[in-house]
Parts: C-alpha cells; sequence; structure tokens
C-alpha cells in the first residue's frame, strides 16, 4: 500500500468518524429533548386525594372506593360545610366546589352560595361534633351523624342531632360529590 493511498484512505476514515461524531451528538440532543418533553408532559398529571392525611388503610381505584376512604372524605367535607365562621364560609365552600361532580354542580353550588350569603349576613357561626357514621360503599354514600351547634351574632342556639348524607361518584379514581342532604333533624 502506498502512502497517497494511505492518506486517502485515513482521510476518508477521518471524515465518517466526523459524521459519526455529529450524528451521535444530534441523537444525544434528541434524547435530552425527549426526555425533557416526557418529563414535564408526566408531571401534568394531577391525582388529588381529599383529606391530606388517611389515619387507615384505605382503597381508591378507577372503579370504586373503600369505605375508609369514604368516611375520611366524608368526614373532611362535612367538617368545611358545617364548621365555619362567616370569615371562613366562603373559602371553605371553595374547597368544597372543586369536588362537585359537573352533573350536580349548578344546583349543589347556588345552596352553598345561598347558605353563605344567609350565614355572612346574620352573622352565624356553626360547629358539627361527629359522633357515627354509615357506609354504602357498593352505592357510594355516607351518612355522617352528629350534633350541631350554631350561635346567630352572639346568642348561642341550642344544639340539634342531625344526619347528612353525602353521595359520591367515581370519575376514574378523582372522587366528586353527587349529593350533600341533610337528611334527618333531632331537636
Amino acid at each position: 500500500m502506498d502512502y497517497q493511498t494511505y492518506n486517502d484512505e485515513l482521510t476518508k476514515v477521518k471524515q465518517h468518524n466526523k459524521w459519526l461524531l455529529c450524528l451521535g451528538g444530534f441523537m444525544m440532543l434528541l434524547n435530552l429533548l425527549l426526555t425533557i418533553t416526557t418529563v414535564s408532559f408526566s408531571h401534568r398529571q394531577m391525582a388529588v386525594l381529599v383529606p391530606m392525611n388517611l389515619k387507615t388503610s384505605a382503597k381508591v381505584s378507577t372503579q370504586s372506593y373503600s369505605a375508609n376512604y369514604l368516611t375520611t372524605v366524608a368526614d373532611a367535607f362535612v367538617s368545611l360545610r358545617l364548621n365555619f365562621t362567616p370569615d371562613s364560609i366562603i373559602q371553605n365552600q371553595a374547597l368544597i366546589e372543586r369536588f362537585i361532580a359537573p352533573d350536580n354542580y349548578a344546583d349543589l353550588v347556588k345552596t352553598l352560595h345561598d347558605e353563605a350569603k344567609q350565614v355572612i349576613s346574620e352573622h352565624i357561626a356553626s360547629s358539627f361534633a361527629i359522633t357515627s357514621h354509615t357506609v354504602d360503599a357498593s352505592h357510594q354514600w355516607v351518612r355522617v351523624s352528629g350534633i350541631l351547634t350554631r350561635s346567630v351574632g352572639e346568642k348561642a342556639l341550642p344544639p340539634v342531632k342531625t344526619t347528612f348524607q353525602l353521595g359520591f361518584a367515581n370519575h376514574s379514581g378523582l372522587i366528586e360529590i353527587t349529593s350533600f342532604d341533610e337528611v334527618r333533624k333531632d331537636a
């Protein structure tokens, strides 16, 4: 092999290596871009668990919830709706509104807004002490019984035993409120 042929072959190999190096750099840049895109898309999915702390084990799937989860969630929503002052009612109800099922949204929000207007105008404060639960996980509802204590201005009203029923729907694992009604009131 003469010197010129060797030099030509070496130049071809160098040229080939430069192209491979450029292609490798382009592929690394493309992989970096795809990784950044994948990570940004994966963080757009959000799972919301209410409440933030569960005291017992709970099962949540895209089709159903365990009785423990329904009870814990019902307690959180009951606390938001029935433990308030005129200063806190709007924020409490805003949290509840985020979880109302679309089909029931207009009716429940109207009820909540009417309650808030009355609470603010009459300076009503409320406290609810939970005494028992009844759960039907197959039909996704919870009845929460307890003692409701309210005051209007400075005047305390007598405590009332009452029961509220919350209905839920499972929308791909995200819990939605379908109903939130008082079902029984005992003087």
